[in-house]
Formats: structure tokens, sequence, C-alpha cells
């Protein structure tokens, strides 16, 4: 037989996230029993019992994991993942007692797997909690009369491996086993990596404007943010230097890895920290007057999902900002031009992140902010007409309303980026159906500039700051328990 999960199971588990995968190896020890609770034909179900790790007279975590034996497709493999812990655990996000069974049964041939019986659950943590073995101390098993000497395995001196020998059973080794994975490596000629590629000067620019340069709002955030980290316990303080806070290298890192917002990068930066399309929405529930915080804050760091705004304006973004550009570049005597870039989190205020859709250059000097919207209905109505048809859109004005979380998440990009200004665009493609590539002589795009509002971004982080560390940060520091 063989293991019921292999290595690119585990991988594929942790969903591009390194500390489920890290504090899952670290809590193997705490593994008290894993067996197969049921098999309907090739489904296979395997049910642990993992002991906290801060909390051991504590009940233990029921992990389930359901894994199909025929399935040859890596992400099918593991069809469903669930923990009894306060954090829980799913397919999209697997908590630490999950992925430590995963690394665990990653290790074990099937055959090394029981069978749990119906009472054998409570049988095996009732034995846990009897405690009567330690009222004995060990002791070595030649302290027993009853048991006979063991005299030592060889009865000669071992005579140590020279590296003449070693060489020589590696070369006859691989000779035997010449279709093996290793005799495969070992003629195959390794090629040097190629040397990566060097962020470009203007990136690199923008980043230390951005750090070196924050805004004034930043600052006084910054001593909110102290003040009300004091005031948190030394576990989620412990949480929040090990897990948030980033060096300026760090955070320099990360901005140039999740250039193209598309990686596992760009996802594990951004999970866990209050960004542009979620800050308006945490802002109003805060002065909600019966919040459920553990059901928001679960349902908007839970799984992920698109829908068909989401989809076509992943497509259509690059055709929209190539259209901004040119109609922009008809009207301004002087040259625009724009840059693409990662996530920013600035050291200050760590919990905190902004992906701008594009940062906006006159004659090679930053400029403003670019954000844009495609809307679905923009494939058979141009821009203009469009604004008409937009709940975030005053129809009065033709205006970005404030009361919405497009001005909020504009609003935080222009004070973290340090920008005074955004364009905010609403880009139409003109064709109907499945997103494709949009004709020049029908696509249409309507802009609008905001500036930045500094008593609405004020009351905007104030609130945002007592919001993390009063809510999100203490669900993390349950989450990891």
């Amino acid at each position: 037989m063989a293991p019921l999960l292999q290595l690119e199971h585990v991988f594929d588990a942790q969903q591009g996230f390194v500390r489920p995968l890290i504090e899952g190896r670290l809590a193997i020890p705490n593994i008290v029993s894993v067996g197969v609770k049921s098999r309907r034909g090739d489904l296979v179900e395997i049910q642990a019992i993992v002991v906290p790790s801060t909390s051991i007279n504590k009940d233990p975590f029921i992990v389930e994991i359901f894994i199909n034996k025929k399935e040859s497709v890596v992400e099918k493999k593991i069809s469903e993942i669930s923990c009894t812990c306060p954090g829980g655990a799913c397919k999209s996000h697997c908590c630490k007692h999950a992925m430590a069974v995963i690394i665990h049964l990653e290790r074990l041939d099937e055959s090394e797997i029981d069978t749990l019986t119906c009472t054998e659950t409570d049988q095996v943590w009732g034995q846990l909690k009897d405690g009567a073995l330690s009222k004995f101390e060990a002791a070595p098993l030649d302290t027993f009369c009853h048991l006979p000497r063991v005299g030592p395995v060889y009865q000669r001196e071992v005579q140590p491996v020279t590296d003449e020998l070693a060489t020589e059973f590696e070369t006859v080794s691989l000779k035997m086993l010449e279709n093996s994975q290793a005799a495969k490596c070992a003629r195959r000629q390794r090629q040097p990596a190629p040397a990566p590629t060097p962020p470009s000067q203007r990136r690199l620019e923008f980043f230390n404007h951005v750090i070196q340069n924050e805004h004034v709002l930043v600052k006084r955030v910054q001593e909110l943010s102290n003040n009300l980290l004091n005031k948190c316990t030394p576990a989620q303080q412990q949480y929040y230097r090990e897990s948030v806070m980033v060096t300026k290298k760090e955070a320099l890192s990360i901005f140039l890895d999740s250039t193209g917002q598309n990686n596992a990068v760009w996802d594990a930066a951004r999970y866990g920290r209050v960004t542009g399309s979620i800050c308006y929405e945490l802002f109003t529930y805060y002065r909600n007057k019966n919040p459920d915080w553990n059901k928001k804050i679960n349902a908007i760091f839970g799984p992920h999902f698109s829908n068909s705004n989401m989809e076509a304006g992943n497509f259509y973004e690059p055709y929209a900002l190539k259209k901004y550009l040119v109609e922009e570049n008809k009207t301004c005597l002087e040259c625009i031009d724009s840059m693409q870039v990662g996530i920013v989190i600035n050291p200050l205020l760590p919990w905190l992140g902004f992906s701008a859709d594009a940062i906006i250059f006159k004659n090679r000097e930053m400029f403003k902010l670019w954000e844009n919207k495609t809307p679905v209905k923009g494939n058979t109505i141009n821009a203009l007409q469009i604004c008409q048809h937009l709940s975030y859109i005053d129809r009065s004005t033709g205006l970005l309303k404030k009361k919405g979380e497009y001005y909020g998440q504009i609003q935080l990009g222009m004070v973290l980026l340090n920008l005074p200004a955004c364009d905010f665009s609403i880009y139409c493609s003109g064709v109907a159906g499945k997103p494709s590539e949009p004709k020049s002589d029908v696509e249409s795009i309507h802009t609008e500039t905001i500036v930045l509002d500094q008593s609405f971004c004020l009351n905007l982080l104030e609130t945002l700051c007592h919001v993390y560390f009063e809510k999100i940060l203490p669900w993390h520091v349950e989450r990891n328990d």
C-alpha cells in the first residue's frame, strides 16, 4: 500500500500561506490519534484528535479530512477539511491542527492507519484525562531483574566509511538502479538558475517616496495604534510583533513580489490586514448598534469569491488603462504615462495595506492615483449613459458619492501612497457576452478627479484603528490558538 496523501497535497492545502505549514509541522506532536472513521467507496473519512498547543487541559480539537483515493487531480484529492478549533478549517483556509494531520498522513502508509470504532474517540481522550501513569516515574529496562542483560550489537569495532568507499558505493548503486530518480538526476546536467530581474528605478523611487515621505495623517494614526496596542493582551502584542509588523526591507520585498496583484504573495499580504476594498465596510459597521463582529470578520476574511463584475474588471483593466492614457494625452500637452504596482504596506501602520490599480506620472513625475471600475452594464451602453445606472454615482451631479465604499477606498489610497489626487474611471467595453478584446471605436471611459479629503480620512483612519486593535487582532489570536 501507499500513503493516502503525497507531498503535493500538503502544498495544495496550505493555499500559498506559509504560516499554517510552519505551525502545522510544530503541532504534529499534539496529535493524540489518527484513524479511519468511515469508508464510502473511494471516499475515506479520516478523524484525528489534536490537543491545543497553549491549553493542554482543555478539550481537544476534532479534525476531519475527506480523501478521494482514486482522484488524480491534486486540487480535488482532499474534498473537505474541518476542525472544531475557534478558527475552523476549510479548503481555502487550513488551520494549523488540520495541517498537522495532513502532514502526518503524508508520512504514514495507509496500512498503518487504524479503523476507529464508534466509541474510540471518547475512550482515548478519557484515558488521557485519567492521569494514572503520572504517579509512576520512568525507569530504564535494564534495572528490572527479570530482563536479561543486552550485549552490544557489534562484537567488533566498526571501521568508519571513507570518502573513497562512499563514492564507490554511490557509483555502483546508481549503475544498478539506472532507472531511479537519483540516477536520472545524476545524469542530468543542471543549468544555473537565471539571475532575477532587478526592479526598475522608477518602482524603487515610488516605494521610497511612500515610505520616507509618509502623509501627516499616517504619523498621527501611528500614535493611536501604539496606544491601542499597549492596551492589548500579551498574546495579542506578541502576535502583532511576529505576524503583522514588517521592516522596510520586508515591505519592499512584498511590494515587488506582489506586482500584478494575482499571486500568492499578494493574497498572503492582504489577508488579515485592512485594505482598500474592505475599509469602508468596516468603517460603517463600527457604528452598528447590534454588531456580530465574529461573523463579520469571518465573512470578510473567509474563502475568496468572484462574480461577473470582478471577472470583467480583472479582464478589462489593461484596456481601461490604455483608453485612459489615450484620452488624457489628447488634452494634456505634457506626457502622461502609468506604472502598475504591488501592495504597499507602510511599516509605521503595518495593519493597513493598499493595492493601487495604477500610478499616473506626468513628465516622469508622480502625479495621481488611478482607480477603475468596469460594470457589467457597460457592455451595452457607453460611459456617459451608465452613470445614470450606478448606485455609487450621484445621478444629479454625475459624481462619485462620498457615502460609498469606492470613495473610502480612494481616500485611503491617497493617504497611504501620499498622493494629492486620484482619477476615478468608469470603463465600458461595448462588448456583449463573454469578455473579449474591445474595439477602439466602441469602448468608452468616464473619468472624475477626486482630491484628498483630510477630515474624512482622519475619521476613517482613526475608526479603522479601533476596529483593528479591538476586533480584528483579538480574532486573529483566538483563531491561531
